[in-house]
């Protein structure tokens, strides 16, 4: 049977050849065009999910900044001066701090994340470390570390806990601060 179709299209003249390598050329054009076409469509898909993300993560730093701006306490600590997305860059290095507390001996240093995740824990840890290279002239305050966010599971909660961080979100109208572990850093 091969050899009969071999022998069929081996049988086609200049001209049908010549058609058929025009109607494949139009298939592929059509095919690359559609292409085209999806990954336009996915960069637009791919800019709108990110710009859904950038919303929410707004929504929960204004969140949680409103809050410690309306009453700056934080482990039962009054905090004189409250500052928010603090960036920090110089040559190749740069850092954020979302919100920074202080008083006159202590530096609360709160990251925010809509979703918080177990890999946020160490972040927040390094965050200590960063702050005083960036800041020395704090460098005799004692710096309290806490990870706020909308959304957690147990098992951040309990690292957090371990690590002597506190747990700062949402309940209803309310933001709860859940600091029993806290540890100075």
């Amino acid at each position: 049977m091969k050899k009969e179709t071999a022998k069929e299209e081996s049988d086609l003249t200049f001209e049908e050849l010549l058609a058929m390598a025009k109607e494949n050329t139009k298939s592929i054009e059509k095919i690359t065009q559609s292409i085209r076409e999806l990954r336009e469509s996915h960069k637009n898909i791919s800019k709108d999910i990110g710009g859904m993300a950038n919303s929410n993560g707004d929504f929960a730093e204004e969140y949680f900044a409103n809050t410690f701006k309306h009453e700056p306490v934080f482990a039962d600590m009054h905090f004189d001066s409250l500052q928010t997305n603090v960036n920090i860059k110089k040559d190749d290095e740069s850092d954020e701090f979302d919100i920074v507390l202080h008083n006159d001996k202590n530096i609360a240093i709160i990251e925010i994340k809509y979703k918080a995740r177990v890999a946020d824990i160490e972040k927040v840890i390094a965050k200590a470390d960063s702050f005083r290279k960036w800041f020395p002239h704090y460098k005799n305050r004692n710096i309290y570390l806490g990870l706020a966010s909308l959304s957690f599971n147990d098992a951040i909660i309990r690292k957090a806990k371990e690590k002597g961080i506190a747990i700062i979100r949402q309940r209803g109208g309310k933001t709860i601060v859940s600091d029993k572990n806290l540890k100075a850093y």
